[in-house]
């Protein structure tokens, strides 16, 4: 999830398990939280931003067990699981529309209103306010999803080429190039292991 943001070129908060407040934020990703604190739960529903769930969100009670009802278990997803799997190294679930899902996949119980299905029909993507992600996208299938959810949260993205990442400050935007060649920004050249920074302040 983190590497498919910063292709985006986003700039993005980690925060902990127990945030209390979303307040500001028009995406909001928690991928592989397997115990849900009371005080995030209540964030989530007062949050207007796009929550993304999942995968293995709420799968595991505070002290590790599997609870009894299956997860999601909670007010915010009413799909269930029913059967999970760790897919081999080379196995792909390939969704309908693009990309597909690697590593891990859950089977869910109840997912009417799916966004993103497999090609043979099971859900990838479903919920509404809240939405619940059933599996580990490959690179092709969080750029499309993520396209889309920006998209929609007004957030704005950038097209970076290969290598290069981008941090920006309240006052500066730094362009790294992680890559081993040359990368363009713009009209800037960064060459490799290099860094470009624009001013954003509107001082200089």
């Amino acid at each position: 999830a983190y590497c498919a943001l910063r292709r985006q070129g986003l700039s993005i908060d980690i925060l902990p398990a127990d945030s209390a407040d979303l307040t500001g934020y028009g995406l909001v990703l928690i991928p592989g939280l397997m115990t849900l604190p009371s005080h995030l739960h209540e964030a989530i529903q007062t949050t207007p931003a796009r929550v993304v769930l999942g995968p293995r969100f709420n799968t595991r009670t505070s002290e590790f067990c599997i609870p009894d009802d299956l997860p999601p278990a909670t007010d915010l997803v009413t799909a269930k699981l029913e059967l999970t799997e760790s897919l081999p190294p080379k196995a792909q679930i390939p969704a309908d529309g693009g990309g597909a899902v690697i590593r891990w996949f859950e089977h869910l119980e109840g997912a009417t209103d799916a966004a993103i299905r497999s090609t043979d029909g099971a859900p990838i993507l479903a919920g509404g306010r809240f939405q619940y992600l059933a599996g580990w996208p490959d690179d092709a299938l969080w750029d499309r999803m993520l396209t889309r959810w920006l998209r929609e949260a007004g957030i704005e993205s950038i097209a970076l080429t290969s290598g290069l990442r981008v941090r920006d400050t309240d006052t500066h935007r730094f362009v790294f190039n992680y890559g081993a060649s040359p990368a363009w920004f713009g009209q800037t050249e960064i060459s490799p292991a290099g860094v470009h920074w624009e001013d954003r302040s509107g001082q200089g």
